[in-house]
C-alpha cells in the first residue's frame, strides 16, 4: 500500500524535473547562466489516530463465581496499523455479573451476561462475557424402580444431580427418605432394605430438587403345597410312609427354607402323622393327611389295608383223624400282616386235595367222605397253610345189596332198564351221560345220589374184596378197564329215592 505522504512527494519531484527541462531548450540559443531555484520540502504524513480497538477474546464464559479472564485490547489507527503506548480504559456494562480491572482482568460476580468495553480516545471495542456457574437443576435416581424378592434383601440407589447444562454435579448433599418404612427403609447413602411385602416410594432430595424411586418388596409367600406321594396304601399295622411337602411361592418356585409345615391326620384311629410327615398305620380304613404352610394346604389319601403275610391253621393233631364217614372237624385259621398284627375277618379260601376222602366248606368245616388221607389247605392272599386229615373208618363187614340196573364189563358200565341196554364208554362217567354229578339226579326212573363209588377186586372166591382207591369217585360212577387178573365189581354208598344203602353191581367180571 502507498502511503498518502509518499504520493505527494513523488508529484513534487516530477514537477521540478519538467521545469528544468523547459529551461534548457527555449529562447536564446547561446549559453546562459541559470538561476538556481530553492526546492519545496515534502508534505509530512498525517498523524496516526486511534480508530478501532479489537478485544481478545471477544467472547468468554466463566463457569465459576470468582473466576477471572484476562482480556487484551489492540488499538489500530486509521490505516489499521497497531498503535502502541495507547491508554486503554475498561468498563463493564453489568458489574453485578462481572467486573473488569484497569488492565482488562475480568472477574465473575454472578450468573448472567455483560459486555466489557475497552476505550482509547474515540475508539472502542467490546467482549461479551457470560458467567454460568453450575446450578443444580435436576436430580435423578438409578434405578428408578426395583423389586426385592426377599425380606432383608438390599438394593443400592444412586442419586445424580445435574446442572443447567446437564452436566453431573459432584459433592452435592443428598437426603434420602422412605415413604413406607414398614415396607422398606433407606440409609443415608441410598441403601434400601426390604422389611415386608408391599410398595414404598424412596425419595432423594438435594436443596429444592427431589426425585423418587418405586420399590416393591415381593418376598416368597407360600401359595400352593403338594404332597408326595399323593396317595399310598399301608399293608400292615405299624407300617409307615414318609410324606414330603413341597411348598411353592407366588412365582411357582419351591420354597426350601424358612417354611414351617404343619401336619395333621383326619382320623388318628386309622393313621397318625408326626411333625415331619411320617405316617404310621393304626387300623384298617382310609384317612386324609393334611400339610399346611401359611395359607397353602395340600392333602394325601392314605389307605390302611392289611395284606396277609402269615397264616396258620389251628388244630389239635389228634383231631385230624376221623373215624366215621360224615364225621366233621372244624378248622380255625389265624392270619396276620407283615408286622404279625392279626387281620380281623380275613378272606380265606379252603380246599381239599382229595374230596373223595374229605370235603371242606368255606368256613373250614371238614367232613369225612371215605377212607384215606387228604390235605386241607387254607389260603389268604399270597400265603397258605395246610393240614393233613386222615379218614380211617374201622373195617366192618359191609353188607351190599344189589345195585339194580347197574351191570359191569371191562371198560364199561351197563345201565339196564326194562327192554333197554345202554353201554357207557370207558372215557366217560355216568355224570357225563346224565349231564352232571349224581347228586339228587333223576336217572333210570329214580332220583339217585352216589355218595361215593369204588371198584373192588378179589383174587379168587376165597379172598376178600379189596377197594381200588384210585377208582373212588364222589357223586359219580365210572367204568374201569383193569389189566391185573382177578374178579371185579363196582360198589358204592347210594341213595335211591331217599333209601340209602351200600350197593354192588348186579354182576362181576373176571380178568384171566
Amino acid at each position: 500500500m502507498i502511503r498518502p505522504y509518499s504520493r505527494a512527494f513523488a508529484m513534487i519531484t516530477a514537477s521540478m524535473y519538467f521545469m528544468i527541462l523547459a529551461g534548457c531548450g527555449g529562447g536564446d540559443s547561446g549559453p546562459t547562466n541559470p538561476t538556481p531555484s530553492t526546492p519545496t520540502p515534502p508534505t509530512p504524513p498525517p498523524t496516526p489516530v486511534a480508530t478501532s480497538i479489537v478485544v481478545t477474546p471477544s467472547s468468554i464464559t466463566l463457569a465459576e463465581i470468582g473466576a477471572t479472564e484476562q482480556l487484551t485490547a489492540t488499538v489500530r489507527d486509521q490505516n489499521n496499523n497497531p498503535m502502541t503506548g495507547q491508554t486503554v480504559s475498561w468498563t463493564s456494562s453489568n458489574t453485578a455479573v462481572a467486573t473488569v480491572s484497569g488492565n482488562g482482568l475480568v472477574t465473575a460476580v454472578s450468573n448472567g451476561t455483560t459486555q466489557i468495553t475497552a476505550r482509547a480516545g474515540n475508539a472502542s471495542g467490546t467482549a461479551n462475557i457470560t458467567v454460568a456457574e453450575p446450578v443444580p437443576t435436576r436430580i435423578t435416581i438409578t434405578p428408578s424402580s426395583q423389586t426385592l424378592e426377599a425380606i432383608g434383601a438390599t438394593a443400592q440407589l444412586r442419586a445424580t444431580v445435574r446442572d443447567q447444562r446437564n452436566n453431573v454435579m459432584s459433592g452435592q448433599t443428598i437426603t434420602w427418605s422412605s415413604g413406607a418404612e414398614t415396607v422398606a427403609t433407606v440409609s443415608g447413602t441410598g441403601l434400601v432394605t426390604a422389611v415386608s411385602n408391599g410398595m414404598a416410594e424412596i425419595s432423594a432430595k438435594s436443596g429444592r430438587l427431589s426425585a423418587s424411586a418405586a420399590i416393591t418388596v415381593d418376598s416368597p409367600v407360600a401359595t400352593s403345597l403338594a404332597i408326595e406321594p399323593a396317595e399310598y396304601t399301608l399293608e400292615a399295622i405299624g407300617a409307615t410312609v414318609q410324606l414330603t411337602a413341597t411348598v411353592l411361592d407366588q412365582r411357582e418356585n419351591a420354597m426350601m427354607s424358612d417354611v414351617t409345615v404343619k401336619w395333621s391326620s383326619g382320623d388318628e384311629s386309622v393313621a397318625t402323622v408326626d411333625a415331619n410327615g411320617l405316617v404310621t398305620a393304626m387300623d384298617n380304613g382310609m384317612v386324609e393327611v393334611t400339610a399346611q404352610a401359611g395359607d397353602a394346604m395340600g392333602t394325601a389319601a392314605i389307605t390302611v389295608s392289611q395284606v396277609p403275610a402269615n397264616i396258620s391253621i389251628e388244630v389239635d393233631a389228634e383231631a385230624t383223624t376221623l373215624t366215621e364217614i360224615g364225621q366233621t372237624l372244624p378248622l380255625m385259621v389265624s392270619v396276620s400282616d407283615a408286622n404279625d398284627e392279626p387281620i380281623a375277618e380275613p378272606d380265606v379260601m379252603w380246599m381239599s386235595s382229595a374230596e373223595a376222602v374229605v370235603t371242606v366248606d368255606e368256613d373250614g368245616l371238614v367232613e369225612a367222605v371215605g377212607d384215606g388221607m387228604a390235605e386241607v389247605t387254607a389260603a389268604s392272599g399270597e400265603v397258605s397253610d395246610k393240614v393233613s386229615v386222615t379218614v380211617m373208618v374201622p373195617v366192618l363187614e359191609i353188607e351190599y345189596v344189589p345195585w339194580t340196573g347197574v351191570r359191569v364189563a371191562p371198560g364199561q358200565l351197563i345201565f339196564t332198564l326194562p327192554g333197554t341196554v345202554i353201554g357207557l364208554p370207558i372215557t366217560a362217567c355216568a355224570s357225563t351221560l346224565l349231564g352232571g354229578e349224581l347228586k339228587d339226579r333223576p336217572a333210570l326212573g329214580f332220583t339217585i345220589t352216589v355218595h361215593y363209588s369204588i371198584w373192588q377186586r378179589r383174587a379168587d372166591l376165597d379172598s376178600p374184596w379189596m377197594d381200588i382207591e384210585e377208582t373212588r369217585k364222589t357223586f359219580d360212577a365210572c367204568p374201569y378197564n383193569p389189566t391185573e387178573s382177578g374178579e371185579y365189581r363196582l360198589v358204592g354208598d347210594v341213595t335211591i329215592d331217599d333209601e340209602r344203602s351200600f350197593r354192588a353191581s348186579e354182576n362181576t367180571f373176571v380178568i384171566p
